[in-house]
């Protein structure tokens, strides 16, 4: 009894372990550090093959390290286990969009919709898709969406600004520029998002 008490802890240890790795892995991909998100996230995945979740973000970090093809394999495999998530098919979006496939990117959305359609994900991809398509004003709109529910999402901050940027609404994009540089400031994006800032002063 005494032996398999040690066992149940030892397995409560290790889970634990996972669990704080995976979390350092989403904290470092939220605040854009890319490598480091993916090296923590690929140790999280290889000791917990079924973790979909360590899968959804490492996709998303690879994405951020502008690894597309890394990207959708991740994310396919984690569809192929859990194919009822929302957030891996919005996941999907993302890279078909950061790849130009427009086609894939609005189905994989559509699923993502279908099931749950309140989700930020599922409104900052499918702001993504409009950006990629030039459709600022309702790129905006998803980014806000997003924003209301997940306040400190970098990423939908930085791509806001872009879509103000488009709609020629230069005291928006400052806004957003502002917060993305106080959420991710380490972000490889910040040097060029500071010099712009600097020139429009």
């Amino acid at each position: 009894m005494k032996h398999l008490t040690l066992s149940v802890a030892a397995l409560l240890m290790g889970t634990a372990v996972w669990s704080a790795e995976l979390d350092k892995g989403i904290q470092l991909y939220k605040a854009q550090k890319y490598a480091a998100s993916v090296a923590e996230l690929r140790q999280v995945v290889e000791d917990q093959p079924d973790n979909n979740k360590a899968k959804y973000y490492l996709g998303l970090a690879l994405l951020g390290q502008e690894k597309p093809d890394e990207a959708v394999e991740t994310l396919t495999k984690a569809t192929e286990a859990s194919p009822d998530s929302a957030e891996i098919q919005a996941g999907l979006a993302r890279v078909y969009t950061e790849q130009k496939k427009f086609g894939e990117a609005e189905e994989a959305l559509k699923r993502a919709e279908e099931k749950q359609p309140d989700s930020s994900e599922v409104s900052f991809s499918r702001g993504m898709l409009l950006l990629a398509k030039r459709n600022y004003s309702e790129a905006a709109r998803d980014f806000e969406v997003t924003l209301e529910r997940d306040p400190d999402n970098a990423e939908a901050h930085y791509y806001a600004a872009l879509a103000y940027n488009g709609m020629k609404q230069p005291d928006k994009m400052v806004e957003h520029f502002q917060r993305f540089l106080k959420i991710a400031p380490d972000s490889p994006r910040a040097p060029r998002v500071r010099s712009l800032m600097k020139a429009l002063q």
